[in-house]
């Protein structure tokens, strides 16, 4: 069975700093993942997209 979950690296859209780690699951969400996290660097939550 082949595996449907992907990892992915979440960059801070401000900054370009590389955060988190996350997963997910492709057959679901096909899109590109965007979630609001905190930024160490900016010190505030900052919107982080999914790395190519």
């Amino acid at each position: 069975m082949a595996d449907t979950r992907l990892k992915v690296i979440l960059k801070c859209s401000e900054c370009g700093n590389e955060n988190y780690n996350a997963t997910r699951n492709k057959k679901l969400h096909a899109e590109k993942m965007e979630v609001r996290k905190y930024c160490p660097k900016c010190k505030k939550e900052t919107l982080h997209k999914e790395k190519k």
